[in-house]
């Protein structure tokens, strides 16, 4: 029996949302050969694509889906993970900047820039970008899934502090990012290391052990 093109596209977002990326890309490509008038369809197959390093199909399912809708903002998410893919930065930073643009609520996007400028070690704008999405219930909703890649990001930025050696900023990122994942084992070593340096020893050893 012939599924309806519904059903395909209702099987890939769930296929989608139980992290099953193969599976999901065969059923949005089994959906988009019935419908291949839907923009939003193209993004998230795009999506399947990017999870599974198919860059080059990925990009082609992007550019269809902005051919049919130019304003369709996952595609545009998306074309800018496949610039950060490619190592080209400043075009993925323009790209994510001009989604937030359009779309301020965005918080994929604000977390993607946010991953770019720590990638291009501007981690004063890598900061700020990431406070945005620190706003109360900015990582509500359908966007609650990024709240583990929100805490990683924190991580990250207290990191690359510590090897700039600013390690007062470094400390305040430390605690922002055990508030929003209390047992992160870097995080915890990480304010050992500042108060090593600190000659804060006692309280290092707390940290490390």
């Amino acid at each position: 029996m012939t599924q309806k093109p519904i059903s395909l596209l209702r099987k890939a977002q769930l296929l989608d949302l139980s992290g099953k990326a193969l599976e999901a890309s065969t059923a949005y490509r089994a959906f988009l050969d019935k419908e291949p008038r839907n923009a939003s369809a193209w993004a998230d197959y795009a999506g399947q694509l990017l999870k599974l390093g198919d860059l080059e199909g990925a990009q082609e399912a992007c550019e269809t889906a902005l051919h049919l809708d130019p304003t369709q903002i996952s595609a545009l998410i998306n074309l800018g993970v496949l610039f950060m893919r490619r190592k080209r930065l400043q075009e993925a930073e323009n790209q994510f900047r001009g989604v937030l643009a359009l779309a301020p609520l965005r918080m994929d996007a604000a977390l993607f820039l946010a991953e770019c400028l720590l990638n291009r070690k501007d981690l004063k704008q890598a900061r700020k970008t990431l406070e945005i999405t620190n706003r109360p219930e900015a990582l509500s909703g359908h966007f609650a899934v990024l709240k583990p890649r929100h805490a990683e990001l924190w991580k990250i930025l207290s990191s690359a502090l510590i090897e700039a050696q600013h390690l007062e900023e470094a400390e305040e990122t430390c605690h922002l990012t055990l508030q929003l994942d209390p047992g992160n084992f870097t995080a915890i070593s990480n304010l050992g290391s500042i108060r090593m340096a600190q000659g804060k020893l006692a309280e290092a050893e707390g940290h490390i052990s």
